[in-house]
């Protein structure tokens, strides 16, 4: 009998991020062995039969990050047949959002951050997988899919640290005064009492995100 045809293997990328300084970074690992060694690709395992898409991401967030995932988003599926010189490989490609200062990096692995607007040399596809999953996740936080925006900024924020993730998101430039009229007036935000004292000055007030949040978008 000849080989069948129609058996794939399939790896289940996980695309982890992160919103830092205004700015939208992903943590990527460096490969150990060739091909492309040196370079720099998005963590992940291939799908065993014991495993489900989920399971994979959970495990690959943690092994990296050392963080479980609440949530996880599926973006694309990659199914070029030039993807893998040696083996047919099929990708799906899952994006989870984490608060950087709570990710402890795992010392088997060489990873960095990386800016989305200045990714290194990157191996296989990845750059590719990198650049159109992120035009798809700017969409989601324009209009907040599934309440996207409470997932990079969970708890307590500046409204001057909100408008600058904005501007970058959207690729446009705000009135300060117009921004923060809308959160407020239509009840996306709520004062927490509190005051951001990591900066020398004038403290800023802190915000959080409500309810409301879930029934619109900041556009």
């Amino acid at each position: 009998m000849g080989k069948k045809s129609y058996y794939n293997i399939v790896e289940v990328l996980t695309l982890i991020g992160c919103q830092d300084n205004g700015h939208f970074q992903i943590l990527l690992k460096k490969k150990k062995t060739e091909p492309y060694k040196g370079n720099w690709i998005i963590p992940g395992n291939i799908l065993s039969n014991e495993e489900t898409f989920e399971t994979v991401v959970r495990n690959t967030t943690y092994e990296i990050a050392g963080i479980i995932p609440k949530k996880m988003l599926q973006n694309y599926v990659f199914s070029d047949l030039n993807r893998d010189a040696s083996e047919r490989i099929i990708a799906s490609v899952y994006t989870v959002s984490v608060l950087k200062n709570l990710v402890h990096e795992n010392k088997d692995y060489e990873t960095g951050w990386f800016d989305i607007d200045n990714l290194p040399i990157m191996g296989y596809d990845h750059k590719k997988i990198v650049k159109e999953v992120f035009a798809s996740l700017r969409k989601q936080i324009i209009y907040n899919t599934d309440n996207i925006l409470k997932d990079f900024f969970p708890y307590d924020f500046t409204l001057g640290e909100l408008q600058k993730f904005w501007e970058y998101i959207a690729s446009e430039e705000i009135d300060r005064r117009n921004f923060r009229k809308k959160l407020i007036s239509q009840g996306f935000v709520a004062q927490t009492g509190e005051e951001d004292k990591r900066k020398v000055g004038r403290p800023s007030k802190l915000y959080c995100f409500t309810d409301k949040l879930q029934e619109g978008s900041l556009k």
